[in-house]
């Protein structure tokens, strides 16, 4: 039942009163519907006549404590396979609720809280996750987490070993990022890593790269939006050891000259690149380096390199890969 993206408010507690005819519903998507409070907890009262949900998606309500009520009866969907809660105004003693709950969900392999002020529940969240095995995403994006509770979601990784998603971005994780590399060695079928915007640095980024030897199944990654430095060496280096990449996100990484070149040098490792993000950083005639490696990762499709400033000659340059590069035109500055 897919009713999401509309502006349902109170018409909500109707519906909920009706769920109750359709045993056999398998997935409710009710995301953006102004659903709030009380709307939730109608929904909530009629979930253990759903039985058979393999999939809910109240993600951009303002449900509050509406998610004390969902919580108290999830545990009746035992055959549920992705919850959808980003941006539901959850806070540290609505995470909890959920979080109680998870161990009834054992088949639970999509799980998303991003988007809320979780703070130090994730503590507990991470507990609690290792009663599912079969998790294949977990989404704590802009989540409030901090270091403590990095390294709480990084000790837990051990026991979601077919985690093929995880997105984190968004969160002051600082430190924290060094004890998750050393869990990550737990994630071999892992696909894609968000840690956008993580206050990650120059040691943090050198022990993300570490990693990657663990991590031969990757296709893609975004360290955007932190201070990397000479970290993104480093990374260069080690980017033999994911051979599938297709999307690498680095923009306002204060990338250089040194960086981009060993970047470039390093592309023939991931022939099969779609998407390579370095726009905001200070590439300097590094840009020369990188667009006589191009030819390395046949199937770019996209290279975004706006707020880079590029010579005329860089440009025209650029242009003759445009038939690889479809994104080029449009993400150049020129100086």
């Amino acid at each position: 039942l897919k009713i999401g993206n509309n502006p349902l408010g109170h018409g909500i507690m109707t519906l909920g009163k009706h769920l109750s005819y359709l045993p056999e519903l398998i997935g409710l998507h009710l995301g953006a519907t102004e659903m709030g409070e009380e709307e939730a907890t109608a929904v909530a009262r009629c979930l253990p006549r759903l039985s058979k949900l393999q999939m809910i998606d109240l993600s951009g309500n303002p449900l509050d404590q509406g998610i004390t009520e969902l919580a108290e009866h999830l545990n009746c969907l035992s055959e549920l396979i992705a919850l959808g809660l980003g941006a539901t105004e959850m806070g540290k003693n609505q995470v909890t609720a959920v979080a109680r709950c998870l161990p009834s969900l054992s088949k639970l392999q999509k799980i998303d809280l991003s988007g809320n002020e979780l703070r130090h529940g994730i503590i507990g969240l991470a507990e609690r996750l290792k009663c599912l095995p079969g998790l294949t995403e977990l989404q704590l994006a802009n989540t409030n987490m901090g270091e403590e509770e990095a390294i709480g979601v990084a000790r837990c990784l051990p026991s979601l070993s077919q985690l093929k998603m995880i997105d984190l971005s968004g969160n002051q994780l600082g430190h924290g990022i060094i004890e998750l590399a050393k869990h990550l060695k737990y994630l071999p079928g892992l696909n894609e890593l968000q840690l956008d915007y993580t206050e990650m640095g120059e040691e943090e980024a050198t022990a993300v790269s570490g990693c990657l030897p663990s991590l031969s199944q990757l296709k893609r990654l975004n360290l955007s939006r932190n201070p990397l430095g000479h970290g993104i060496v480093q990374l260069s280096e080690r980017l033999k050891c994911v051979p599938h990449l297709t999307n690498l996100a680095l923009h306002s990484t204060r990338m250089g000259k040194v960086q981009v070149s060993a970047l470039a040098c390093a592309l023939k490792h991931v022939p099969k690149l779609r998407t390579l993000d370095l726009y905001n950083n200070p590439l300097g005639r590094g840009i020369r380096v990188l667009i006589q490696h191009l030819s390395s990762v046949p199937e770019l499709r996209q290279l975004f390199l706006r707020g880079v400033k590029m010579t005329k000659k860089e440009v025209n340059d650029l242009g003759a890969v445009r038939d690889l590069i479809s994104d080029y035109h449009v993400s150049v500055s020129l100086y």
